[in-house]
């Protein structure tokens, strides 16, 4: 980890062990001087001397945070010795009542929220007003999912940790302006030492699936949370300041995500272990398309907004966000006398190198745009608009859109447009003519099961390294296409459904694609509530379900068409955004996942992009 934080002074509580020690650490390595705070004196002399040992500073401190006289001597003492305190980390924490609230020990229930609530209190009142008075500081409480959603059987630790993300959003409100930040983390299910207190007797009656997840090996280890927290330095995303810029080097992944509620953006590290984020941009404005260009040395942002009063567009950003084009009236238009009015822009897509100006535009009503100026103005593709099955084609559950644009990477005249409903359609000229390209495809709410035309295609993704592969998942149907699109096989081998919406496949090895179930048409939510990624690896002859990292339980989450992409790197890294506003990560090719974001608006695209 890089030396960007010299001559500041960390405070992690819990510091002795898991989480804290490994933040601590991390910390130290960044350059900062450290001070770790915890209840067992051994514990925390261990972790400073673990800090210590790689040559920098670090103490130690006996602390009881729930004792608001021991934490202002403890602050006292710090500052005395290392100087101001520039960044808390409110880490400490108990989890000592499992079970029924009704049958818990109240002491244990109290002590579970009084260690975190009150030893946070007690720690951010010891330090702020330090903060606030130089300008300047940032609180981190590590939080969890247990605070954002019905945990059974740690009712106080619920509690306790659903207090932290409204003390952390009112104290964000408090210090703005004053050059304080004020966030939390939730880092997932991390394999620490209170995670093996849960795996005593009480724990594996009450919480068994955490027993069966700690022996399987699933969860984090404490050190994979560090860099995230490290990054409060401010490198790393800053939610809660609302910050609207971020700077991005070359080399970095950026993720931009467009939700119900405007656009946000997160850039990572090559190694894609630290991220920081932007946002929100274009505020209560649905994006259902934004994605990176970075063609012709060009490092454009195009989104597709939709305005509640001026209506949709496409804007573009050269700066990543810092300013943002507003075109006059709007610059993707129906010519007049189509009798048709732009409704939504559900896909912008960059041609090839060779057109690095040509952006193409798939909308609602379904139609093909084009732009030839980098995403600036927009033409209507005739060819399409006039085809005469146009017509007869049917609005799917989301509205008759044009969801996906496949310029084929070796022939620029060659490209692929799927519509909800309408099918697939290849064109060899450009776009001067259309084909229907469906065979073997089933439309399953038709009578004629294997039409023409009319398919609810979902999405399509091109495979790497094999331009006459294609990949499909449709409204009830996994297909593969080896020919282009002429013929399609089914390939719904040993998935929980063939129903979803979004199909990523593999950038390089065309034997590789994911998907993401959902359960049926009738309960869009992951089966069984288990957050899985799915992946083939032999061109869709089997799948196997990659969950290290994401919820196990009571995880009803939904991921639309666009909502899940890769960032074309080796490993290829994944990313997708939930209809409940969590954004994964994995760096691994779905191996292990973490989370980016959590409480966005409805997420409907997620794309990555490398910029160079």
């Amino acid at each position: 980890m890089s030396r960007r934080l010299e001559g500041q002074v960390a405070l992690v509580t819990g510091g002795g062990r898991g989480i804290g020690r490994a933040i601590g650490v991390a910390l130290g390595s960044a350059g900062a001087r450290v001070a770790l705070a915890a209840r067992s004196q051994d514990e925390v002399a261990e972790a400073a001397g673990a800090v210590e040992a790689e040559g920098k500073v670090a103490r130690g401190w006996t602390l009881d945070v729930t004792d608001l006289g021991a934490v202002a001597g403890v602050v006292e003492e710090v500052e005395a010795e290392l100087g101001p305190v520039t960044l808390l980390v409110n880490n400490a924490g108990t989890a000592h009542a499992p079970g029924p609230l009704w049958e818990v020990d109240p002491d244990d229930w109290w002590r579970d929220l009084e260690v975190h609530v009150r030893g946070a209190f007690n720690c951010c009142r010891a330090v702020l007003p330090g903060m606030v008075e130089r300008g300047g500081g940032r609180v981190v409480n590590i939080g969890s999912l247990a605070g954002a959603r019905d945990e059974t059987y740690i009712s106080g630790y619920a509690c306790a940790k659903t207090a932290y993300l409204r003390l952390t959003g009112t104290l964000a409100a408090e210090t703005a302006g004053l050059g304080v930040t004020v966030f939390c983390v939730s880092p997932g299910l991390v394999r620490t030492r209170m995670v093996e207190e849960l795996l005593g007797e009480a724990g594996r009656r009450w919480r068994p699936w955490i027993a069966a997840a700690a022996a399987c090996g699933s969860g984090r280890r404490p050190e994979d949370n560090a860099s995230t927290v490290s990054g409060c330095r401010g490198r790393l995303g800053r939610m809660s300041e609302r910050i609207d810029h971020i700077d991005v080097d070359s080399g970095d992944v950026l993720v931009a995500v467009g939700t119900m509620k405007g656009a946000w953006l997160f850039a990572g590290d090559p190694g894609r272990g630290e991220w920081r984020s932007s946002g929100p941009h274009f505020r209560g404005e649905q994006v259902y398309a934004i994605r990176f260009d970075g063609r012709g040395g060009r490092r454009r942002l195009l989104a597709g907004t939709e305005h509640g009063h001026w209506g949709p567009a496409v804007q573009w950003s050269d700066d990543l966000g810092r300013t943002w084009s507003d075109p006059p009236g709007g610059n993707v238009r129906f010519p007049e006398g189509t009798d048709a009015s732009l409704a939504r822009v559900w896909q912008l897509q960059p041609a090839g190198d060779d057109r690095p100006d040509t952006v193409w535009a798939g909308v609602e009503p379904a139609a093909l745009f084009r732009s030839d100026d980098a995403g600036e103005t927009f033409q209507l593709v005739e060819g399409l608009w006039n085809h005469p099955h146009r017509p007869r084609w049917e609005p799917g559950g989301g509205g008759l859109c044009l969801h996906t644009v496949l310029p084929d990477p070796a022939d620029p005249d060659r490209m692929w447009i799927a519509i909800s409903t309408g099918g697939v359609y290849r064109s060899e000229d450009g776009g001067d003519s259309w084909q229907p390209r469906n065979q073997g495809i089933r439309a399953v709410f038709l009578p004629d099961k294997y039409p023409e035309f009319g398919q609810c295609v979902h999405k399509v993704a091109p495979a790497g390294g094999r331009p006459d592969r294609l990949y499909l998942q449709n409204h009830w149907g996994l297909y593969r296409s080896d020919d282009a699109g002429d013929s399609w096989e089914d390939m719904a081998n040993g998935v929980p459904s063939d129903f979803g919406f979004p199909m990523v496949a593999h950038p390089r090895d065309p034997d590789t694609a994911w998907i993401i179930p959902l359960d049926s048409d009738q309960f869009r939510v992951a089966p069984d509530g288990q957050a899985r990624v799915y992946r083939t690896r032999d061109a869709g002859a089997a799948w196997e379900p990659l969950g290290d990292g994401l919820p196990e339980r009571d995880a009803w989450l939904t991921v639309l068409r666009d909502g899940f992409a890769s960032d074309g790197l080796d490993p290829a890294g994944l990313y997708f955004g939930t209809r409940t506003g969590e954004l994964f990560a994995s760096a691994d090719e779905g191996g292990h996942w973490r989370a980016l974001a959590e409480w966005l608006p409805p997420v409907v695209c997620v794309k990555a992009a490398v910029v160079r």
